[in-house]
């Protein structure tokens, strides 16, 4: 399942998309994989957890560990999510706000990623919305100019 994006690699990168979670959280141990970089196993994950833990929130998952986010997404709602790499330093943004931050070595953006759950993960049941991609790190306040344009955001 889930479709790819292709892009060119940089040290200056966003990704974006809009997410829908029709999935009930702890239904499962890990409620569904929003995005993964790279090829196989070798780069980073985000997914909404389920059972297993951080029940609800955001989680990242890199090589090297993982974090969990603080704020829960809520079943049937819309949320944008955004991935902002500058060099070495990622940060991923929820509705506008930023969630989780890492370090990433190398410090380029990945030219693969997955939307939607691949490999084995848990598949994202849901909907997914304008999928975006920009060759630069978007500013925090470009994110939430983006996000509040929605009406209810």
């Amino acid at each position: 399942g889930g479709i790819e994006l292709k892009a060119s690699g940089g040290p200056q990168w966003t990704v974006g998309l809009w997410f829908w979670n029709g999935y009930p959280v702890g239904a499962a141990p890990e409620t569904g994989e929003l995005l993964r970089c790279g090829t196989g196993g070798d780069g980073g994950r985000v997914s909404i957890g389920g059972s297993r833990e951080a029940a609800g929130k955001l989680m990242v998952t890199f090589p090297g560990g993982s974090k969990s986010g603080l704020r829960a997404v809520g079943l049937r709602e819309w949320h944008h999510l955004a991935v902002v790499g500058n060099r070495e330093e990622v940060t991923i943004f929820l509705d506008g706000i930023p969630e989780l931050e890492f370090r990433q070595p190398g410090g380029t953006s990945p030219a693969v990623w997955r939307i939607g759950g691949s490999g084995g993960a848990a598949p994202f049941q849901g909907k997914i919305d304008e999928l975006t991609w920009h060759p630069r790190s978007l500013a925090a306040r470009e994110l939430r100019a983006l996000v509040g344009s929605i009406p209810g955001h």
